[in-house]
């Protein structure tokens, strides 16, 4: 991978050799090619845009940014599987569940936090492969906040009300791989995911 990972001041930047193309629900998300990753501290909400604009004159539109309260110089987990490549940041004040198809959530009772997640595939894929990516990357989240039994109201937390996604791949193909959770690259992005986020529990629940 011709990649290179490194520290700006809070932040985390994500830098590719080459154009990838990328899906997101960051904040500036969509589907485009782009170069660079960025994941990026704010104290507040209204730094949100001033944050992306300064991202944005400097990197341009090749960039794709996730927004965090966590500090990610410090507050990451990177995966390497293969040609999978897992960068992820996570705080997990905020955390929701859905009990009886009600939504309860703690978001008015703690600071706002983030679980952001990254999904490189060094290799080609098919704009459907990348959706279904980002719902075999949810799997994987939502599975190792369950088993290390993360809960709210005695139900067992899914994710937190404003985690972001974005996954990417070295090239469009024509022809559809498959990326669900019983595939050759999806079991590869569950287990690098599923690793990325219990290593932050874990560190959360060491300094606590």
């Amino acid at each position: 991978m011709n990649i290179e990972i490194k520290t700006l001041d809070e932040d985390l930047v994500i830098k590719f050799k080459n154009y990838i193309y990328a899906l997101s629900s960051t904040v500036d998300g969509g589907f485009r090619k782009i170069r660079y990753i960025v994941f990026s501290h704010v104290k507040r909400h209204e730094d949100i845009e001033l944050k992306v604009k300064t991202y944005k004159n400097r990197l341009g539109q090749e960039s794709m940014i996730f927004l965090t309260a966590v500090k990610p110089s410090v507050t990451n987990s990177i995966t390497i599987i293969d040609e999978v490549l897992v960068v992820e940041t996570a705080g997990f004040e905020n955390i929701f569940t859905i009990k009886r198809g009600d939504v309860i959530s703690r978001l008015e009772k703690a600071p706002s936090s983030t679980i952001n997640i990254s999904v490189y595939i060094d290799r080609e894929l098919a704009p459907p492969d990348l959706v279904e990516l980002i719902q075999t990357v949810t799997y994987a989240k939502s599975a190792s906040l369950i088993e290390h039994e993360v809960k709210l109201e005695d139900n067992y937390a899914l994710g937190t009300t404003s985690d972001a996604v974005l996954v990417a791949c070295r090239d469009l193909s024509a022809d559809r791989h498959y990326t669900g959770p019983v595939t050759h690259i999806g079991r590869k992005v569950i287990s690098a995911v599923y690793k990325s986020t219990s290593n932050l529990l874990h560190r959360l629940r060491k300094h606590h």
